[in-house]
């Protein structure tokens, strides 16, 4: 009967609901203002109706929403089946988790990353970027130049490969003390370093790098962006 079972604080809070309001409450009046969440829920009971004329189980649903309410609230919605002990419907698990911080974080980067590629498609030196688990995720087209790899190919390579054994060592090191700063909120610092790096050729090369992290409004964390030269 869509009836609502049980609804912990945070999820009343997020529906404007008391406790004594949320007792017995249909799931189309208590997410009225979530017209998305209903839709999610219709969706998996009807496939669990569907997969039962087919004797097939039911799997849960997870999607991301994004909420009207003016603020551009992100939602992560899970509805994933209950069953007994023999595989019969008792109803559903609903689990919303908040993730607008993470949404604004990912946009916020994609946007710098859009601006300094704009910027690193004229410029000759090798402008990148680079998660915090030592990904590079952006590489301009100069370092084929530099190296004789197209920014596709660097992608693929892991930071040892990258960097040749002797410096490898030395970046490995500053990497850890300056993912620790970051873990413990302390706002790193831009670092400076001359670092030798294999060629497709089969040479190296020798390159200044400086490289520092970009922050968001918030003084939050999103990568770090690299210039690197010959």
């Amino acid at each position: 009967e869509n009836q609502i079972v049980d609804l912990n604080l945070t999820a009343r809070n997020l529906l404007g609901l008391t406790m004594i309001q949320a007792d017995g409450i249909r799931l189309e009046e208590a997410f009225r203002g979530f017209p998305q969440i209903i839709d999610i829920y219709n969706r998996i009971e009807g496939f669990r109706i569907g997969a039962g004329r087919r004797s097939e189980k039911t799997n849960a649903l997870q999607e991301e929403i994004e909420v009207d309410d003016g603020f551009e609230t992100w939602l992560s919605v899970r509805i994933a089946p209950l069953l007994d002990l023999v595989g019969g419907p008792l109803g559903y698990l609903m689990t919303i988790q908040d993730i607008t911080a993470r949404k604004q974080t990912n946009n916020a980067l994609r946007e710098s990353e859009r601006r300094y590629r704009l910027l690193a498609q004229n410029f000759s030196d090798v402008v990148w970027t680079m998660d915090f688990a030592g990904n590079l995720t952006y590489v301009s087209p100069s370092v084929f130049r530099l190296r004789g790899y197209t920014p596709e190919e660097v992608l693929k390579q892991s930071l040892e490969e990258a960097i040749c054994p002797g410096s490898y060592s030395v970046i490995q090191k500053d990497f850890e003390i300056a993912r620790n700063e970051i873990m413990t909120g302390v706002k790193v610092s831009e670092r400076y370093f001359e670092i030798e790096q294999p060629c497709k050729n089969g040479t190296t090369n020798w390159t200044e790098v400086l490289a520092r992290v970009m922050y968001d409004d918030e003084d939050r964390p999103l990568a770090i962006l690299g210039v690197s030269r010959d």
